[in-house]
């Protein structure tokens, strides 16, 4: 980012003018996020010089790069300023483009929103939109689906009460599955129960219907 490129590049040149061998290395991201709250508060209408807590500015300064506090107060309080302002013209010149970028997202939003007013394709009493046409169309190829499932998974349940089941569990295929092995369905052309079919033909366990969900 621009902002942080000329905070970055200004205290460095200016740490080195005066400290040449100063130990650049505390610079990190949470020193520089520190310079940044500083120089905000600089920039703001209500601050000055008088503002300026110079002495804790220092001493936060001195834990990250020692030997700090040898420069004058008059010399760091200037170039804090001055740098303040930088950033100040820095972000006025960015806006421009900003606004550039919001202005497009706005008309696009609009030409979305007209695109959904009555007249443009919008649904009718006779036609139904083409993405409401492909959601039902996607539910119903989940819904046959689950009933195939059901049905391979219990020979003797109908597809009535297999699509019964998925209502139940609204739509959830493994709570339609739950439903029947804990009997809250009844399968068979006479209401047979999971358990007495069970004597012909053992009921899947929870375990295997849940390995056959995942395959499907």
């Amino acid at each position: 980012m621009e902002l942080e490129r000329i905070i970055r590049d200004t205290l460095t040149h200016f740490i080195q003018s005066h400290l040449p061998a100063a130990d650049l290395s505390g610079m990190d991201d949470v020193f520089f996020s520190y310079i940044t709250g500083v120089l905000e508060e600089l920039g703001s209408p209500e601050s000055s010089e008088e503002t300026f807590d110079m002495d804790t500015f220092v001493e936060m300064m001195e834990a990250y790069i020692p030997g700090f506090a040898e420069i004058h107060s008059g010399d760091i309080c200037e170039m804090m300023f001055s740098l303040s302002e930088r950033l100040g013209e820095a972000r006025s010149k960015e806006k421009p483009g900003k606004k550039v970028v919001e202005s497009r997202s706005e008309a696009h939003s609009e030409d979305l929103t007209k695109g959904q007013e009555p007249g443009a394709g919008a649904c009718n009493g006779e036609r139904l939109c083409t993405l409401t046409d492909g959601a039902e169309a996607k539910e119903g190829n989940d819904l046959e689906d689950g009933v195939e499932l059901l049905l391979e998974m219990f020979p003797a349940c109908t597809m009535s009460q297999a699509e019964k089941a998925l209502a139940m569990a609204l739509g959830n295929l493994e709570e339609a599955v739950q439903l029947i092995v804990e009997e809250k369905v009844e399968i068979g052309a006479a209401g047979v129960s999971v358990k007495e079919l069970a004597r012909a033909r053992r009921a899947p366990n929870h375990e295997e219907l849940k390995q056959v969900i995942l395959q499907k």
